[in-house]
Parts: C-alpha cells; structure tokens; sequence
C-alpha cells in the first residue's frame, strides 16, 4: 500500500510523518478493542512494514501500547491526556453559569483556572472594568505561586511536597516565602486566598476560591476588581465555586451535605 492521501484537487501526496502518527492514534481511539498490525495497516492505508516500523517507535515514546493477546491500544499517557481535556472541558461547561453571575454582580475580571504542573492555566476568563489592567488570557499559563487561584489551589498540598516543587522549578526564595504567606491566609480560611488592594501589585482586590470535588481541589475561581473590600467579594466568589461543585459532582455534594446534617 502507497502512503498517500488525496489533495483537494484530487491529485495524490505522500503522508507526512505526523499525519501517520495521527492515522494510527486515530484508528486506536475509534477501536473497541485492540488493533491488530494488519487492520492498523489497513486502516491507516500504510505499508505493513511502515505501519509496524511507526507502531514500534509510539510504543518507545508511551503513545500506544502493545495488547498482552496481541494488537496495539492507545497507552495510559494518551488516555489520561485525552481525560484531563475532556475533564477541563466539563470544569469550564459546570462553571459558565456561575462565572457570568460573578462577573456581573462584581464587574471584575472572573478567571476560571487549574493547576497544569507547577503552573496556573487559565480556562476561562470574563473581562470587568479592570480588565484591560489584568494581563491574562485564556490558554495562559503563569506560575501558581504568583496569583491568588495558584495559592488557593496549592493551599490542599503538604508544604514539604511544594518546596520539593518549587525548588525544581527554580522558584526565588524571596517568592516562595510570599507563597508560603498566601498558603496560610488561605488556609485560614478553608482554602479562600484573598488579597486586599494595598498588597495587590495593580492595587486590586483580588480573591481565589477552590472548586472541590471528591479528591480534593480540581479548579478555581477568582476576581481581580477595583473599589471593594474583601468582605464583600469573598461570599460571591464562595458562592461561585460551590454552585460550579454541585453541577459538577451533584451527587457528592448532595452526600456531603447530608453528612453534615
């Protein structure tokens, strides 16, 4: 079999080597079991050989994975890729509702963030009236330790397990101890990381809120706005992280507030 896909104009070109890789991850992410070589070849429309030769090298860098009765599958590095982004998609579809409210009931930026290595990176985001003072997109990441969201995400783990972190991360030592500030105000407050516009560097009130699930911290919400106080902001941003729970983990939240009857 040639390697050759039909341009638009009906003319035939040799498949490029990542457009292979992506014939083969896609026939294993359609398949309701594992792949044996030849249907992988058939499939893909690839040379045996080539298809074998490819299927060899995905399985060295853990894209794919052998079957133990024969045949390729996707790898659990692929899988557990493909459900972090099917996760993020259901954490920024059970926050939408709650975000807009937040956002229109303060007018300040509304950010909707995880936490990707020893980074926060950013859902989703609803600009305000400081918005344009906000330097933040969707699709950025910035170092967790840096913003409110980070602390009060970071806020759950041990600290021996973050210094380990951050110092692999050549994170200053001057930071860190501004990071280990944060993580006890937040702490204090059940995981809320909240930062009053005299020690915000825009001169913004800006409070972080956990969206919990049955692990633990999988999300948070935060808004950066002008003129208020953190009494005020910190119950609608609570408010907004636990609507975002129950809509995403409704029968764990029910369960856990029964428990607390």
């Amino acid at each position: 079999m040639s390697s050759q896909v039909l341009d638009s104009d009906g003319s035939a070109r040799r498949t490029g080597v990542i457009e292979r890789l992506t014939q083969i991850i896609d026939v294993l992410d359609n398949a309701d079991g594992p792949v044996p070589l030849e249907e992988l070849s058939r499939a893909t429309g690839l040379a045996r050989s080539t298809a074998s030769r490819l299927a060899q090298q995905m399985c060295e860098l853990e894209w794919i994975a052998t079957h133990p009765g024969g045949g390729y599958e996707l790898s659990r590095r692929a899988k557990r890729l493909a459900a972090r982004h099917t996760d993020r998609l259901d954490i920024r579809a059970a926050a939408a509702e709650s975000l807009y409210e937040l956002q229109q009931s303060s007018g300040g930026v509304v950010h909707l963030s995880v936490l990707d290595g020893s980074d926060v990176y950013y859902l989703d985001r609803l600009p305000g009236v400081a918005g344009q003072a906000v330097p933040s997109a969707v699709g950025a990441r910035v170092p967790s330790y840096q913003t409110a969201s980070g602390q009060a995400l970071l806020s759950f783990m041990p600290n021996g397990w973050i210094a380990q972190w951050f110092s692999a991360a050549s994170c200053p030592p001057e930071a860190l101890d501004r990071l280990y500030n944060g993580l006890r105000d937040a702490r204090s407050r059940g995981g809320v990381r909240a930062v009053p516009a005299e020690k915000h560097p825009l001169r913004l009130v800006n409070v972080a809120a956990p969206v919990m699930g049955p692990e633990g911290a999988v999300a948070a919400i935060s808004v950066a706005l002008e003129g208020s106080s953190l009494e005020k902001v910190i119950p609608n941003v609570l408010l907004a992280s636990k609507h975002t729970s129950a809509e995403l983990y409704p029968r764990w939240v029910a369960q856990s507030r029964r428990r607390r009857r």
